[in-house]
């Protein structure tokens, strides 16, 4: 945030060589998965942000380098996709001469692996380092590498994975906000806007208010909230990155906005709670999720349940279905067992694994897990993604994804147990489990119609 007047050719002056050293493309008006965004630049001076505090809450807002994140775990750091711009792995589209490396949608993943599948995660080719402390530009408290990314789709938001926890007394995680509100929820309330942006000697805060949703500068989008700055304060390059925060009048303090680039008097946010659209990420059920599963451990069990009503197997791992004998979801689902163990999906697969997805049929009233790579997935509206579309027939709809396992075509791993896949033709139930029972292979037939479809993989026993 700026804190004097500045002359206006100056300023472009700042902004062209700060939007260069932090990837911001000002020449192109399209946004490119996960990767660099646009963004118009303000020409009007622009009046006095603050010097932030230096506490354990406040130094959740870091600096990476190039850009501004946000600690929302304590292993984990939400930032811009441009701020990460080179470190990923970038494939560039022979046919647009102005694409700077990002692999275009319809291409996700290709055969070769270099793109990446939303909702997974994926090694940096490049180190990164976020550091912490309102001066963490000149002198962190601590320095923690980024070692994997995660991006949630057609949004410039991407998620990074921490090599270590950061102690609470250096910083303590941010509250996220992630359930959808209209813009008269947001019409009266209190913002902060925070970020390391220019050449100050401590990270910046200005009070700010709600100016819109989903409308920018350059066109419409679900998952966009701006903000008017006080006085006129705006986000500057470096500010990328960096949060626009809900403050209650209990002093209560949620991210819900990640800083994607400048508007005049104010800044440009894709929401934390933003609900998707035609092939545009569901970014607030994507956050909601990551959080779910964040504190778990390494591996979480994979639960069964059955409803009578539905007719349906529910194979999960999700927090909400964590069971035990003689317990009872709505409308009637009954607990059966547990299967096995997978490995937490909010933290980066071992080598060798693979995604088990969930989906789900209103029609049939039918949950599905699969790690087939035909039923690859992830949270968006559809459209614009014929090859991995979020929705399959008859009305298959993406749920999440529950954790990884071991592949089928390998041998099993030593502590692992095979997860088999059977379909009821006439109740349109899928149904996978590891009961030893329920053990098959092509051909084999379970009362009443349950026909042996695939072994998905090995869990962990």
């Amino acid at each position: 945030m700026k804190k004097a007047y500045l002359l206006s050719l100056i300023l472009l002056s700042l902004v062209a060589l700060a939007g260069v050293a932090s990837g911001i493309q000002a020449h192109s008006n399209k946004i490119l998965m996960s990767g660099i965004a646009s963004t118009s630049f303000s020409t009007h001076p622009i009046t006095l942000a603050r010097d932030d505090i230096d506490t354990s809450d406040a130094n959740a807002v870091v600096w990476l380098g190039n850009c501004t994140g946000t600690l929302i775990a304590a292993d984990k750091v939400l930032t811009s996709g441009h701020c990460i711009g080179g470190r990923e792995n970038p494939v560039k589209d022979p046919d647009d001469p102005d694409d700077p490396g990002w692999c275009p949608e319809s291409r996700r993943p290709p055969i070769d692996g270099n793109c990446e599948m939303p909702g997974q995660w994926y090694p940096l080719r490049v180190d990164t380092y976020v550091r912490f402390g309102d001066q963490a530009h000149i002198s962190p408290l601590l320095t923690v590498r980024a070692t994997h990314y995660m991006i949630a789709g057609q949004e410039d938001i991407i998620l990074l994975h921490l090599d270590q926890r950061v102690p609470g007394y250096i910083a303590r995680p941010m509250k996220v906000w992630t359930a959808y509100r209209n813009a008269s929820f947001w019409r009266d309330k209190q913002f902060e806007m925070v970020g390391f942006g220019g050449s100050y000697a401590y990270r910046q805060i200005t009070e700010a208010t709600f100016r819109d949703l989903r409308r920018t500068s350059y066109g419409p989008g679900p998952n966009w909230i701006r903000s008017r700055g006080s006085g006129g304060s705006t986000a500057e390059p470096g500010d990328s990155g960096g949060p626009l925060i809900w403050v209650t009048p209990e002093n209560r303090r949620y991210l819900i906005g990640v800083c994607q680039g400048i508007e005049t008097r104010g800044g440009r946010y894709v929401a934390t709670f933003g609900p998707g659209g035609p092939g545009r990420p569901k970014v607030g059920l994507w956050l909601s999720q990551i959080l779910g599963d964040v504190n778990r451990g390494d591996t979480i069990p994979l639960h069964s349940w059955y409803s009578e009503g539905r007719e349906d197997n529910y194979t999960t791992t999700m927090p909400a279905w964590m069971g035990g004998h003689g317990e009872t979801r709505s409308p009637d689902y009954g607990f059966v067992r547990g299967e096995g163990r997978v490995f937490n999906p909010a933290k980066p697969p071992p080598a060798g694994t693979i995604p088990l997805y969930s989906w789900y049929s209103p029609s049939r009233r039918d949950n599905f897990a699969t790690s087939s790579p035909g039923w690859i997935g992830y949270l968006k509206g559809r459209g614009g993604d014929p090859e991995y579309p979020s929705f399959r027939s008859p009305d298959y709809y993406f749920v999440r994804l529950e954790g990884y396992i071991y592949p089928p075509d390998v041998p099993p791993p030593p502590g692992t147990i095979p997860l088999y896949s059977w379909y009821s033709n006439s109740r349109g139930d899928n149904y996978a489990t590891s009961m030893p029972v329920w053990a098959g292979g092509p051909g084999d037939v379970r009362s009443p119609d349950y026909e042996f479809v695939r072994l998905e993989g090995y869990l962990i026993r």
